[in-house]
């Protein structure tokens, strides 16, 4: 094994955990105290040491006599190779298949006195909402061949309510259970009309939504120039989560009565994780930056539901008549992508660097809905979670 091997093989196994970090780092400053590394230079097209003659390199030998791929980390002089980040967030967050109730379908099915008539309705579920975050991030500028370790910390919190319009049993009263209950004692598909007047017949329906989203990614990767102007950082490393989430959606009737369903779900989960990150700078100062990554997440999920209902007048008012839990693991993708713009530079006399970046970030988790429905649902397939929105980072190397 070869000088290089000898030190690639404490890079790689420095992103299995802290304890390899640390032998990691001693070897990489052994390095730097033998042979040290270039000097900075704060603009597009790096200087590097030894000295490279471009025209008379030997390519196929292993490893080759010259720089192929020039290193593009931001260096600093005299510092000690490591970085911070800071990111806000502002994202958009939302689940499909949160759907809860639907109003005003064609009356014919459920009414004589409505024979004939088909008027427009709506589906009620959770808006979309806009939800401040943030990440923050600490990463690790190796001598050796231009490779870093990064890790980040990704935090947001959502709550979502929303309620329909208060239906009454004249006019149109046609609010409906949108795929939650199937068989209940407050089943809105089996109520109806009796000479005219309504029976049972929901007049309001409501459902709060809430998740925390806690992400933590690290990763291992090169950032170096293909051309003077664009720099590329190929990275592979382990995603991991742990999120709860919960949905509750009451009906009410004509009466007062009450039906509910109480829904929780829990995951935790790890995977491997692997991009690429772009910079087009097309000034000295600033670049067109495009992120991508794909994920193969393992999530171990706990989910429950409770529904209960509520009679007024009745000798035992309150009843749960679903207690039902599952737990299980299962497999799914994570697609991110990002793009934006961003401005850095040197302090004087080259010894720190900072970097912002303003971008669009956007972030699917698929199949992450996995709320219990009851068989003979109309809807029993799970949703995608999507969050897409602002991003705003700083970046300081010292």
């Amino acid at each position: 094994m070869n000088k290089r091997s000898k030190l690639l093989v404490p890079g790689l196994i420095f992103a299995l955990g802290s304890t390899s970090i640390l032998l990691t780092v001693a070897s990489c400053r052994q390095q730097e105290e033998a042979s040290p590394c270039c000097e900075p230079k704060p603009c597009c097209v790096p200087t590097c040491c030894p000295e490279i003659v471009e025209d008379c390199c030997a390519v196929n030998v292993c490893p080759p006599t010259c720089m192929v791929t020039p290193n593009a980390s931001p260096r600093v002089r005299d510092g000690i190779d490591l970085f911070v980040t800071a990111d806000f967030i502002y994202w958009n967050v939302r689940e499909a298949n949160l759907e809860y109730a639907l109003s005003a379908v064609d009356q014919t099915a459920i009414g004589a006195s409505f024979a004939g008539t088909l008027n427009p309705g709506n589906i009620y579920a959770p808006r979309n909402k806009w939800e401040p975050g943030f990440k923050v991030g600490l990463g690790y500028n190796f001598c050796h061949d231009g490779w870093d370790i990064y890790g980040e910390y990704t935090w947001l919190n959502t709550n979502i309510s929303n309620s329909t319009p208060v239906f009454s049993s004249s006019g149109n009263p046609g609010l409906y259970d949108a795929y939650w209950f199937i068989n209940t004692p407050l089943n809105p598909d089996t109520q109806g009309f009796e000479g005219g007047v309504a029976i049972g017949m929901l007049s309001s329906a409501s459902a709060k939504w809430h998740m925390n989203f806690d992400v933590v990614d690290l990763e291992l990767g090169r950032s170096f120039y293909t051309s003077p102007r664009l720099t590329l950082r190929p990275h592979f490393g382990l995603k991991g989560t742990w999120q709860k989430q919960t949905m509750n959606v009451d009906f009410f009737d004509l009466l007062g009565n009450n039906t509910s369903t109480h829904n929780g779900m829990k995951n935790w989960g790890i995977g491997v994780r692997g991009g690429l990150d772009t910079a087009w700078h097309f000034t000295r100062e600033f670049s067109l930056i495009g992120d991508f990554s794909l994920t193969g997440l393992w999530e171990k999920l706990k989910v429950k539901r409770k529904d209960n209902t509520f009679t007024l007048g009745a000798a035992i008012p309150n009843i749960s008549y679903v207690n039902i839990s599952n737990n299980y693991s299962t497999v799914e993708p994570i697609l991110e992508w990002m793009l934006g713009l961003r401005y850095e530079f040197w302090t004087c006399g080259d010894d720190f660097h900072f970097a912002f970046d303003a971008a669009w970030e956007v972030q699917n988790w698929f199949e992450q809905n996995q709320f219990i429905r009851m068989p003979g649902c109309v809807v029993t397939n799970s949703g995608n979670l999507t969050l897409q929105g602002l991003t705003a980072k700083v970046r300081f190397d010292f």
